[in-house]
Protein backbone atom coordinates (compact mmCIF):
# COMPACT_ATOMS: atom_id res chain seq x y z
CA UNK A 1 0.00 0.00 0.00
CA UNK A 2 1.43 3.29 -1.11
CA UNK A 3 0.57 5.14 2.11
CA UNK A 4 3.12 3.22 4.22
CA UNK A 5 6.68 4.45 4.79
CA UNK A 6 9.00 1.74 6.11
CA UNK A 7 12.68 1.56 7.02
CA UNK A 8 14.38 -1.19 4.99
CA UNK A 9 17.03 -3.43 6.49
CA UNK A 10 20.67 -2.93 5.54
CA UNK A 11 20.84 -6.50 4.17
CA UNK A 12 17.93 -6.30 1.66
CA UNK A 13 17.37 -10.04 1.36
CA UNK A 14 15.05 -11.47 -1.28
CA UNK A 15 12.27 -12.26 1.23
CA UNK A 16 12.23 -8.58 2.18
CA UNK A 17 11.93 -7.53 -1.46
CA UNK A 18 9.15 -10.10 -1.90
CA UNK A 19 7.14 -8.49 0.91
CA UNK A 20 7.59 -4.97 -0.48
CA UNK A 21 6.47 -6.14 -3.94
CA UNK A 22 3.44 -8.01 -2.64
CA UNK A 23 2.41 -5.21 -0.29
CA UNK A 24 3.06 -2.42 -2.81
CA UNK A 25 5.48 -0.60 -0.48
CA UNK A 26 7.29 2.14 -2.41
CA UNK A 27 8.07 4.72 0.30
CA UNK A 28 11.12 4.35 2.54
CA UNK A 29 12.99 6.18 5.28
CA UNK A 30 16.74 5.84 5.78
CA UNK A 31 18.87 6.20 8.90
CA UNK A 32 22.55 6.62 9.72
CA UNK A 33 23.13 2.88 9.41
CA UNK A 34 22.11 2.99 5.75
CA UNK A 35 24.85 5.51 4.93
CA UNK A 36 27.67 3.65 6.65
CA UNK A 37 28.33 1.62 3.50
CA UNK A 38 28.00 2.44 -0.21
CA UNK A 39 24.56 4.04 -0.21
CA UNK A 40 24.48 4.60 -3.99
CA UNK A 41 24.90 0.86 -4.54
CA UNK A 42 22.33 0.14 -1.83
CA UNK A 43 19.76 2.45 -3.43
CA UNK A 44 20.51 0.98 -6.85
CA UNK A 45 19.63 -2.48 -5.53
CA UNK A 46 16.40 -1.14 -4.04
CA UNK A 47 15.44 0.53 -7.33
CA UNK A 48 16.24 -2.54 -9.39
CA UNK A 49 14.14 -4.78 -7.15
CA UNK A 50 11.20 -2.38 -6.74
CA UNK A 51 9.95 -0.34 -9.65
CA UNK A 52 8.30 3.03 -9.02
CA UNK A 53 9.94 4.12 -5.77
CA UNK A 54 8.25 7.28 -4.55
CA UNK A 55 9.03 9.02 -1.22
CA UNK A 56 12.65 8.40 -0.22
CA UNK A 57 12.98 10.08 3.16
CA UNK A 58 15.65 11.01 5.66
CA UNK A 59 15.78 13.09 8.86
CA UNK A 60 18.46 15.62 7.92
CA UNK A 61 17.67 18.39 10.39
CA UNK A 62 21.25 19.40 11.17
CA UNK A 63 23.04 19.12 14.50
CA UNK A 64 22.66 15.76 16.18
CA UNK A 65 19.80 14.68 13.91
CA UNK A 66 21.73 14.38 10.64
CA UNK A 67 21.68 10.87 9.20
CA UNK A 68 23.90 11.70 6.22
CA UNK A 69 27.53 12.23 7.36
CA UNK A 70 28.94 15.76 7.25
CA UNK A 71 29.38 18.94 9.24
CA UNK A 72 25.89 20.39 9.75
CA UNK A 73 25.37 22.84 12.65
CA UNK A 74 22.15 22.62 14.66
CA UNK A 75 18.96 24.49 13.66
CA UNK A 76 18.92 26.49 16.90
CA UNK A 77 22.52 27.69 16.46
CA UNK A 78 21.80 28.77 12.88
CA UNK A 79 18.60 30.57 13.88
CA UNK A 80 20.58 32.49 16.53
CA UNK A 81 23.24 33.39 13.99
CA UNK A 82 20.60 34.65 11.58
CA UNK A 83 19.14 36.95 14.22
CA UNK A 84 22.57 38.55 14.76
CA UNK A 85 24.20 38.45 11.32
CA UNK A 86 21.37 38.18 8.78
CA UNK A 87 20.20 35.25 6.69
CA UNK A 88 23.21 34.52 4.43
CA UNK A 89 24.79 31.87 6.67
CA UNK A 90 21.35 30.37 7.38
CA UNK A 91 20.63 30.03 3.66
CA UNK A 92 24.01 28.39 3.05
CA UNK A 93 23.36 25.95 5.91
CA UNK A 94 19.85 25.04 4.66
CA UNK A 95 21.24 24.62 1.13
CA UNK A 96 23.98 22.32 2.44
CA UNK A 97 21.33 20.07 4.03
CA UNK A 98 19.29 20.00 0.82
CA UNK A 99 22.38 19.23 -1.29
CA UNK A 100 23.41 16.42 1.07
CA UNK A 101 19.97 14.84 0.65
CA UNK A 102 20.01 15.34 -3.13
CA UNK A 103 23.53 13.90 -3.46
CA UNK A 104 22.27 10.58 -2.08
CA UNK A 105 19.43 10.28 -4.59
CA UNK A 106 16.80 10.98 -1.92
CA UNK A 107 13.88 13.36 -2.48
CA UNK A 108 12.39 14.10 0.99
CA UNK A 109 13.95 15.76 4.03
CA UNK A 110 11.68 15.16 7.04
CA UNK A 111 12.50 18.56 8.51
CA UNK A 112 12.25 21.19 9.96
CA UNK A 113 11.03 21.03 13.55
CA UNK A 114 8.86 24.08 14.22
CA UNK A 115 8.07 23.17 17.82
CA UNK A 116 8.47 26.27 20.00
CA UNK A 117 11.49 25.39 22.12
CA UNK A 118 14.89 26.88 22.93
CA UNK A 119 18.11 25.83 24.68
CA UNK A 120 16.11 24.98 27.82
CA UNK A 121 14.18 22.23 26.01
CA UNK A 122 14.55 18.63 27.21
CA UNK A 123 17.33 16.62 25.60
CA UNK A 124 15.20 14.90 22.94
CA UNK A 125 14.22 18.31 21.44
CA UNK A 126 17.16 20.54 22.42
CA UNK A 127 18.91 22.32 19.52
CA UNK A 128 16.51 20.74 16.97
CA UNK A 129 14.23 23.77 16.73
CA UNK A 130 14.56 27.40 15.61
CA UNK A 131 13.59 28.85 19.00
CA UNK A 132 10.54 29.75 21.04
CA UNK A 133 9.47 32.93 19.20
CA UNK A 134 6.85 31.92 16.60
CA UNK A 135 7.59 34.82 14.24
CA UNK A 136 11.29 33.95 14.14
CA UNK A 137 10.50 30.24 13.73
CA UNK A 138 8.24 31.05 10.77
CA UNK A 139 10.92 33.18 9.12
CA UNK A 140 13.53 30.41 9.48
CA UNK A 141 11.16 27.71 8.25
CA UNK A 142 10.27 29.74 5.13
CA UNK A 143 13.93 30.06 4.20
CA UNK A 144 14.45 26.35 4.94
CA UNK A 145 11.61 25.46 2.57
CA UNK A 146 12.77 27.66 -0.31
CA UNK A 147 16.39 26.51 -0.06
CA UNK A 148 15.24 22.90 -0.33
CA UNK A 149 12.76 23.67 -3.11
CA UNK A 150 15.58 25.13 -5.21
CA UNK A 151 17.33 21.75 -4.98
CA UNK A 152 14.16 19.79 -5.75
CA UNK A 153 13.88 18.37 -2.22
CA UNK A 154 10.49 18.12 -0.50
CA UNK A 155 10.27 19.12 3.17
CA UNK A 156 7.98 18.33 6.08
CA UNK A 157 6.93 20.44 9.08
CA UNK A 158 7.01 18.67 12.42
CA UNK A 159 5.82 17.93 15.11
CA UNK A 160 2.14 18.95 15.00
CA UNK A 161 0.53 20.25 17.22
CA UNK A 162 3.84 21.18 18.86
CA UNK A 163 6.12 19.56 21.45
CA UNK A 164 7.22 22.84 23.02
CA UNK A 165 6.77 22.72 26.79
CA UNK A 166 6.63 18.93 27.16
CA UNK A 167 9.22 17.04 29.20
CA UNK A 168 8.57 13.44 28.16
CA UNK A 169 10.26 12.02 25.06
CA UNK A 170 7.68 10.29 22.78
CA UNK A 171 10.35 7.68 22.01
CA UNK A 172 9.96 6.56 25.64
CA UNK A 173 6.40 7.39 26.74
CA UNK A 174 3.32 9.42 25.82
CA UNK A 175 3.89 13.15 26.55
CA UNK A 176 1.06 15.17 28.06
CA UNK A 177 0.20 18.83 27.58
CA UNK A 178 -2.64 20.60 29.39
CA UNK A 179 -3.21 23.05 26.55
CA UNK A 180 -2.45 23.29 22.84
CA UNK A 181 -2.18 27.05 22.41
CA UNK A 182 -2.66 29.32 19.41
CA UNK A 183 1.00 30.21 19.81
CA UNK A 184 1.99 26.53 19.33
CA UNK A 185 -0.09 26.41 16.16
CA UNK A 186 1.15 29.68 14.63
CA UNK A 187 4.04 28.19 12.61
CA UNK A 188 1.84 25.43 11.18
CA UNK A 189 -0.96 27.85 10.31
CA UNK A 190 1.38 30.39 8.74
CA UNK A 191 3.37 27.82 6.73
CA UNK A 192 0.53 25.49 5.69
CA UNK A 193 0.20 27.03 2.23
CA UNK A 194 3.80 26.29 1.18
CA UNK A 195 4.80 23.05 2.88
CA UNK A 196 3.64 19.83 1.14
CA UNK A 197 3.81 17.64 4.26
CA UNK A 198 3.19 17.88 8.00
CA UNK A 199 4.17 15.22 10.53
CA UNK A 200 2.10 14.84 13.69
CA UNK A 201 3.52 13.73 17.02
CA UNK A 202 2.52 11.27 19.72
CA UNK A 203 1.10 13.73 22.23
CA UNK A 204 -1.81 13.14 24.58
CA UNK A 205 -4.82 15.12 23.31
CA UNK A 206 -6.14 16.99 26.38
CA UNK A 207 -9.62 17.28 24.86
CA UNK A 208 -9.98 13.64 23.81
CA UNK A 209 -9.55 11.77 27.10
CA UNK A 210 -5.78 11.65 26.63
CA UNK A 211 -5.94 9.79 23.32
CA UNK A 212 -2.62 10.03 21.45
CA UNK A 213 -2.88 12.82 18.89
CA UNK A 214 -1.78 10.23 16.31
CA UNK A 215 -5.23 8.64 16.72
CA UNK A 216 -7.24 11.82 17.30
CA UNK A 217 -9.66 13.10 14.64
CA UNK A 218 -9.78 16.40 16.51
CA UNK A 219 -6.05 16.95 16.05
CA UNK A 220 -6.27 16.19 12.34
CA UNK A 221 -9.25 18.57 12.01
CA UNK A 222 -7.22 21.23 13.80
CA UNK A 223 -4.55 20.86 11.13
CA UNK A 224 -6.99 20.68 8.21
CA UNK A 225 -9.50 23.33 9.30
CA UNK A 226 -7.84 25.74 11.74
CA UNK A 227 -4.44 25.66 9.98
CA UNK A 228 -6.03 25.15 6.55
CA UNK A 229 -3.47 22.51 5.56
CA UNK A 230 -4.26 20.77 2.26
CA UNK A 231 -1.20 18.54 1.88
CA UNK A 232 -0.03 15.16 3.10
CA UNK A 233 -0.27 14.32 6.81
CA UNK A 234 2.31 11.85 8.13
CA UNK A 235 2.43 10.05 11.44
CA UNK A 236 5.62 10.08 13.43
CA UNK A 237 7.22 6.66 13.85
CA UNK A 238 4.48 4.24 14.95
CA UNK A 239 7.16 2.10 16.58
CA UNK A 240 7.74 4.62 19.40
CA UNK A 241 7.07 3.61 23.02
CA UNK A 242 4.51 6.43 23.36
CA UNK A 243 2.09 4.00 21.66
CA UNK A 244 3.12 0.88 23.59
CA UNK A 245 -0.44 0.44 24.91
CA UNK A 246 -1.70 -0.36 21.41
CA UNK A 247 -1.19 -3.43 19.21
CA UNK A 248 0.74 -2.74 16.00
CA UNK A 249 -2.23 -3.31 13.68
CA UNK A 250 -4.29 -0.97 15.89
CA UNK A 251 -1.72 1.78 15.46
CA UNK A 252 -1.94 1.61 11.68
CA UNK A 253 -5.73 1.40 11.56
CA UNK A 254 -6.39 4.17 14.09
CA UNK A 255 -3.87 6.50 12.39
CA UNK A 256 -5.50 5.99 8.99
CA UNK A 257 -9.03 6.22 10.39
CA UNK A 258 -8.47 9.61 12.00
CA UNK A 259 -7.11 11.13 8.80
CA UNK A 260 -3.38 10.47 8.40
CA UNK A 261 -2.29 9.93 4.80
CA UNK A 262 1.11 8.29 5.34
CA UNK A 263 1.88 5.81 8.08
CA UNK A 264 5.54 5.76 9.15
CA UNK A 265 7.00 2.66 10.79
CA UNK A 266 10.71 2.37 11.56
CA UNK A 267 10.78 -1.09 13.15
CA UNK A 268 11.80 -4.34 11.42
CA UNK A 269 9.84 -4.94 8.21
CA UNK A 270 8.93 -8.50 9.27
CA UNK A 271 6.85 -7.12 12.17
CA UNK A 272 4.63 -5.45 9.56
CA UNK A 273 4.74 -8.51 7.29
CA UNK A 274 3.35 -10.68 10.11
CA UNK A 275 0.16 -8.63 10.40
CA UNK A 276 -0.11 -7.55 6.76
CA UNK A 277 -2.92 -9.84 5.59
CA UNK A 278 -5.10 -9.01 8.59
CA UNK A 279 -4.40 -5.31 8.13
CA UNK A 280 -5.27 -5.38 4.43
CA UNK A 281 -8.51 -7.28 5.08
CA UNK A 282 -9.49 -4.80 7.81
CA UNK A 283 -9.03 -1.89 5.41
CA UNK A 284 -10.85 -3.63 2.56
CA UNK A 285 -13.95 -4.45 4.62
CA UNK A 286 -14.31 -0.97 6.15
CA UNK A 287 -15.98 1.71 4.03
CA UNK A 288 -14.46 4.42 6.22
CA UNK A 289 -10.93 3.07 5.89
CA UNK A 290 -11.33 2.62 2.13
CA UNK A 291 -12.37 6.27 1.82
CA UNK A 292 -9.39 7.36 3.91
CA UNK A 293 -7.08 5.27 1.73
CA UNK A 294 -8.62 6.79 -1.40
CA UNK A 295 -8.00 10.31 -0.08
CA UNK A 296 -4.41 9.36 0.73
CA UNK A 297 -3.80 8.03 -2.79
CA UNK A 298 -5.17 11.25 -4.25
CA UNK A 299 -2.84 13.41 -2.12
CA UNK A 300 0.12 11.15 -2.86
CA UNK A 301 -0.50 11.39 -6.60
CA UNK A 302 -0.77 15.16 -6.30
CA UNK A 303 2.56 15.29 -4.48
CA UNK A 304 4.11 12.92 -7.02
CA UNK A 305 3.25 15.31 -9.84
CA UNK A 306 4.59 18.34 -7.95
CA UNK A 307 7.87 16.51 -7.28
CA UNK A 308 8.02 15.45 -10.97
CA UNK A 309 8.59 11.80 -10.07
CA UNK A 310 8.49 9.64 -13.25
CA UNK A 311 5.95 6.86 -13.56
Amino acid sequence: MLFFILSPSTELKEEEFFFYREAGIRNFIFFKRHFEGDFSEYLKRLKQALKGLFLLCVDQEGGRVARIPGDFPSPLSMARKMRVKGDKAFREWAKSLAKAVKSQGINVNLAPCVDLADEKAPDFLRERTFGSNPEEVIECAKLFYYCHEEEGIATCLKHFPGLGGVEVDPHEDLPRKSLISEKDLMPFKSLSSIYPMVMTTHLSDPLAQGLPSTFSERIVRLLREYCNFKGLILTDDLNMKALKGYELAERFILSLACGHNCLLYCGPYNEVAEIWDDLRKEIEKSGTLREKAKESFYLLEKLKKSLKIPE
